[in-house]
């Protein structure tokens, strides 16, 4: 029996582990997966960072260990560099199909398909004429470079008989991985692929031509994961802008599912738990008083910036990069404060409200009367920039659940319940004076009840706090990411 590559995915992507909320969905979707007999192309679409790959290896998880069903797991990417997916796509079935062939029922068909598939492409390498180094059986590794150039001393009749020789061994090579399927138990195998979006859209074309082609056999279903409008984008790139990406595509699947967009909030902890500053955000973040969870209340940080400003997931995630960059590159044990962090961030990368980054920059809050008119807000009342971005979006602030920070998002974000504005004055004073505990101002303290001095008290004045300044300066060295 062949060594289980994807071992250590047991555990990681079983679907208790799932941050996202996506079980009940995968769940629903693996029951449907099983109950396929017939030949079975099935889409998943999302959005670029919506969890795809996540996503799909957790039906994985679910088919492979809990069900204990034949499946194939196949990154589409890991394998552009080849330019047959006919190959590609039959090797890995076979060589990873071995896997579950724990008591050998399968080993005298697979062996004999590896053969005739070696017989086939030596046939090919001989009569077309092309170059390459292919190792079958235990070998995972194929390099394929094919130039399907035929010789010029090719007469009419010699392409004919290439072209039958090739269509009958195709319909061998089809027949034998039929007997492969009917072998299994159940007379089912799952292929899911990956990341196809990603590859060079005619090698992406072609491999679906191949799924849907050669592989169309009762019991074997295809899942394949892709940003689906992004592909029909590629598409597109091959045929001409005014093609029907779309409607192509749709040839090739017979059934499509949406994977649902997460709530941001919990999208933005996913990102966190997987990020390299996770194991030390108990140390980085400057917490509020109560002991709520740091983790928790980061993610929601991220997720109401994200709601306000109406962030796409992809926009979360590189806000989150850049918010990430940062935090590495400051010393050691320097607070700051990651609600005004993550807005700057957010505001100068964002086109609608680069302006409110400058403004707070240059010591103002405050949405001028031209730009209200200009972003047509002529309804928001003077105030915040969060306002007029939670306008734009249709977002009622007031009756938002902020569960970990709504007394600081009101002062911070100028969402005030009686109206009115905060100060980037003021908060550059409540700063530069915690910066400067020796020149503390009671008054800024007792107007804002704010968690510097707090802090400050529980180190005995030995906390350093990231300068006013320096926010802006290491926003704008953190925009280089993208």
């Amino acid at each position: 029996m062949s060594a289980d590559q994807f071992q250590n995915w047991k555990e990681e992507y079983k679907w208790e582990n799932c941050q996202l909320g996506n079980k009940e969905y995968g769940m629903f979707l693996s029951n449907y997966i099983k109950s396929q007999k017939q030949a079975l192309t099935l889409n998943i679409n999302g959005q670029w960072g919506i969890g795809k790959t996540h996503f799909l290896r957790q039906i994985y998880t679910q088919l492979r260990y809990e069900e204990k069903l034949p499946t194939i797991y196949i990154n589409a990417w890991e394998s552009d560099f080849s330019n047959d997916p006919l190959l590609v796509i039959f090797t890995e079935i076979l060589k990873q199909i071995k896997t579950f062939d724990t008591k050998q029922k399968l080993k005298g068909h697979i062996a004999y398909c590896f053969d005739k598939l070696n017989s086939f492409y030596n046939k090919s390498i001989k009569t077309i004429g092309a170059a390459a180094s292919i190792t079958f059986a235990n070998s995972a590794f194929y390099d394929i470079s094919k130039d399907l150039q035929t010789k010029k001393k090719d007469t009419p009749d010699d392409l004919s008989s290439l072209y039958l020789e090739q269509q009958r061994s195709f319909i061998e090579l089809k027949n034998l991985l039929k007997d492969v399927v009917n072998a299994t138990e159940n007379n089912q195998v799952f292929v899911l692929v990956d990341e196809l979006d990603r590859c060079r859209p005619s090698y992406a074309v072609e491999f679906l031509e191949t799924i849907k082609h050669i592989f169309d056999i009762d019991g074997l279903v295809f899942v394949v994961a892709t940003d689906t409008e992004q592909l029909s984008h590629s598409i597109k790139a091959i045929y001409g802008a005014t093609f029907d990406g779309s409607e192509y595509l749709s040839r090739f699947f017979e059934r499509s599912a949406k994977l649902p967009e997460p709530n941001k909030t919990i999208f933005s902890k996913y990102l966190i738990v997987q990020s390299t500053i996770y194991p030390s955000v108990e140390k980085i973040f400057l917490p509020l008083r109560g002991g709520q969870d740091k983790v928790e209340h980061l993610a929601t940080i991220f997720g109401d910036i994200g709601t306000y400003y109406g962030l796409s997931l992809r926009r979360i995630k590189q806000l989150f990069d850049k918010y990430e960059s940062i935090v590495l590159a400051l010393e050691p044990g320097v607070k700051f404060d990651s609600h005004f962090l993550v807005q700057l961030l957010c505001e100068f990368s964002h086109p609608r409200f680069n302006f409110s980054y400058e403004q707070k920059k240059q010591g103002t809050n405050r949405v001028s009367r031209e730009t209200k008119n200009q972003l047509n807000l002529t309804t928001v009342p003077e105030g915040g920039t969060i306002q007029a971005a939670a306008k734009l979006y249709d977002i009622e602030i007031r009756k938002e659940k902020l569960e970990f920070y709504r007394p600081i998002f009101q002062l911070l974000f100028s969402v005030n319940e009686k109206g009115g504005d905060f100060s980037v004055n003021l908060r550059r004073e409540v700063i530069d004076s915690a910066h400067n505990s020796r020149n503390r101002d009671p008054s800024v303290e007792s107007r804002l009840n704010t968690l510097y001095f707090h802090e400050l008290e529980k180190s005995g004045g030995k906390i350093s706090f990231l300068k006013f300044d320096d926010y802006f300066k290491y926003v704008e060295l953190a925009a280089h990411i993208s």
